[in-house]
């Protein structure tokens, strides 16, 4: 049971890395191919490579697979409209990298709850999973907040309540956790305990993924209300600039007519004059 047990964490590890990584390239970069079945396929095939390599519990040889994974697929299957391919790989790189960062973090947390709760002689599997659920809901947490916005090129800012309820889940979450914990003292085991830290993990990445789809929805909506608002100040613009040019057309046309009705008359005097001078020249004569 107990090697069931490393299983199923290193699989569920291997799949939130994945997860997070691809969603990163498919948001950040353009695809090179329209063929959605190979990006599944690349994406399986980083997932289940990392999980073999993790399973031999050897952590440069799994961070090294990861980097080397990551660079191969974003400079063969994504592309830039300025084709940068080092600048692409560099950053995933560097996620990766942060990712790294955000688990050591998470196994820090872990310990330091353990000893401030004075919970020891864990067995060890039960603590892998414990450092496995941690590990990972700091890093769901830290990406979806912070570094995917620092990361993204045009991703809004969180507002304050945003920030709130990010908080009161992550500290639901914690709690949990520690519940769960008090299950492992002494040595003890609990697998059902070990699979529900899993399903808390699995349930706090699928819930941010979702906020960040609703709020990226959001957004799209409001673009596409401003840029139907923008069209419609275009043609009400367009009605009104046809109508001036309708009316100074109107008022060009009056001018002409005048100045012509206005040299005709001047003409006509002209003539009349001329006529009555010849008139009285032929008088007198």
């Amino acid at each position: 049971m107990d090697k069931i047990l490393l299983v199923i964490c290193n699989g569920l590890s291997c799949f939130i890395i994945c997860t997070i990584l691809f969603q990163f390239m498919n948001e950040r970069y353009k695809k090179s191919y329209s063929n959605r079945t190979l990006y599944i396929a690349a994406e399986i095939a980083m997932g289940i490579t990392a999980f073999y390599i993790n399973m031999l519990n050897f952590a440069i040889l799994n961070l090294l697979i990861w980097f080397v994974g990551v660079g191969v697929t974003v400079y063969f299957l994504y592309y830039e409209d300025a084709d940068r391919p080092i600048r692409r790989i560099t950053e995933s790189e560097v996620l990766v990298l942060c990712m790294s960062v955000c688990e050591t973090l998470g196994v820090l947390l872990l310990h330091c709850f353990l000893q401030i709760g004075g919970i020891l002689n864990i067995d060890v599997v039960m603590q892998y999973c414990l450092e496995v659920a941690f590990s990972k809901i700091v890093l769901i947490f830290l990406y979806y907040v912070l570094i995917n916005r620092l990361i993204k090129r045009t991703e809004a800012a969180c507002s304050r309540e945003q920030y709130i309820i990010y908080g009161i889940m992550f500290f639901y979450s914690l709690v949990n956790m520690l519940v769960i914990v008090q299950n492992f003292r002494d040595g003890q085991k609990s697998y059902l305990s070990a699979v529900n830290m899993g399903c808390i993990v699995l349930a706090d990445l699928y819930l941010l993924y979702y906020v960040k789809m609703a709020e990226k929805k959001h957004y799209e909506n409001r673009v596409q209300a401003l840029e139907q608002q923008a069209k419609c100040s275009m043609s009400i613009i367009w009605h009104r600039l046809k109508n001036i040019i309708r009316q100074y057309g109107y008022y060009m046309m009056w001018i002409s007519i005048s100045g012509l009705s206005r040299i005709c008359m001047e003409q006509r005097g002209i003539r009349l004059a001329n006529m009555q001078r010849q008139s009285e020249v032929h008088w007198h004569h």
